[in-house]
């Protein structure tokens, strides 16, 4: 590459046809034959089910980082021709057909650019965690918080466990909706043997042991909790002992984006784990969605965790797919769990079903509530 300023780019790859992983490997190798470009980094391959008629294979996505000296417009001209010569046959098929390469430039510096062509950043990235998840892997959360920025989407800040007041908007369900609030405000505050609280910058040392002490000394780094506690459009709660000052005993964290949530991370100490800590967070996760009014919660579980899938069954999660070789240490797949529209009746009552159990729980034994 000729000694210049270098431009920076974000780019998202798909692909549901062939050998998929080869033709990442293929556009990769391509990009980086150019003397203009050069791809820095690259996420995980995320495996995700097809939308609409660009099935009914699975695609693979990622992201990859890429340096050019390249415009933006001539980045997509490259582009372009790159998937033509990996798949000539995809305009026949149709562009919203199944592929065997999709290439999206998602950002280009700081620049915004609205053109026939070309839509920078990409208008729809922030609808799809299949992109937001490995753009925030390899450190580009603060861009990604940018491009969120530049929507009509506004995060609250009051959560479900801190207010002192509580506003559930939207005509739907609308007494489901506040009965859930008052319970939920309610039951969140009532626990015996530990509280709920919003997590701080001062927490991130206990945090981060604690994660390395449930998922292994590669999981998150201290870096990534800062950079999460710094976005405006995360959650975090902790769970402290209430016998103990200030020892943290579960951690929990999602990403609130237009009308999607998802569910980065929970973790549980070992020795407190079946007191419904878990079970508390997700209610206040919710909770929280439902004040955004949010229409659905993901997340991912290793296949082989039943503990952890049984517990999301209970808050009517379904199966939407499989993320092959997700998870590091040990190597497993992910399983995609997803809601349904969490604003309709069936799941207000069961959510509220699930606090109702939870109150009983905790409930002191003379209490007359």
């Amino acid at each position: 590459m000729k000694e210049s300023k270098k431009n920076i780019a974000f780019i998202a790859l798909g692909s549901n046809l062939g050998e998929r992983e080869a033709n990442f490997a293929a556009a990769i190798a391509k990009f980086n034959e150019n003397q203009e470009t050069q791809v820095v980094k690259a996420s995980k391959w995320l495996e995700n089910p097809a939308i609409d008629e660009a099935g009914p294979h699975d695609f693979l996505n990622g992201v990859i980082k890429l340096e050019t000296n390249l415009d933006a417009f001539e980045l997509f001209a490259l582009s372009q021709k790159i998937e033509i010569e990996i798949d000539p046959k995809r305009e026949q098929r149709g562009r919203k057909k199944a592929r065997l390469i999709d290439i999206d430039i998602l950002t280009f510096n700081n620049e915004k650019i609205q053109s026939d062509e070309l839509v920078l950043p990409h208008p729809r990235m922030h609808l799809r965690s299949f992109v937001m998840k490995p753009l925030m892997e390899i450190e580009a959360s603060d861009m990604a918080e940018e491009i969120i920025k530049r929507s009509e989407f506004k995060a609250s800040k009051n959560t479900i466990h801190v207010p002192h007041s509580y506003t559930v908007t939207g005509k739907e369900n609308e007494n489901l909706k506040k009965q859930a609030s008052s319970l939920a405000r309610s039951v969140l505050n009532s626990f015996d043997k530990f509280k709920i609280r919003k997590m701080y910058l001062d927490d991130i040392d206990q945090v981060h042991a604690l994660d390395q002490k449930v998922f292994g000394p590669k999981h998150w780094s201290r870096n990534v909790f800062s950079k999460e506690l710094s976005n405006n459009f995360t959650d975090y709660l902790i769970a402290e002992d209430s016998k103990e000052f200030r020892k943290i005993i579960g951690y929990a964290g999602a990403w609130f984006v237009l009308d999607e949530v998802h569910i980065m991370t929970l973790g549980i100490e070992p020795e407190f784990r079946r007191n419904k800590i878990a079970e508390a967070f997700i209610c206040a996760i919710i909770a929280t969605a439902l004040q955004n009014d949010s229409r659905s919660i993901s997340l991912e579980v290793r296949a082989s965790n039943e503990a952890a899938k049984k517990l999301y069954n209970k808050f009517a999660f379904q199966s939407l797919g499989m993320r092959k070789g997700y998870y590091d240490n040990p190597k497993e797949d992910a399983l995609l769990l997803w809601t349904e529209n969490i604003q309709e009746t069936e799941f207000l009552e069961n959510y509220i079903k699930r606090l109702e159990a939870l109150q009983a729980k905790f409930q002191a034994p003379n209490s007359t509530h």
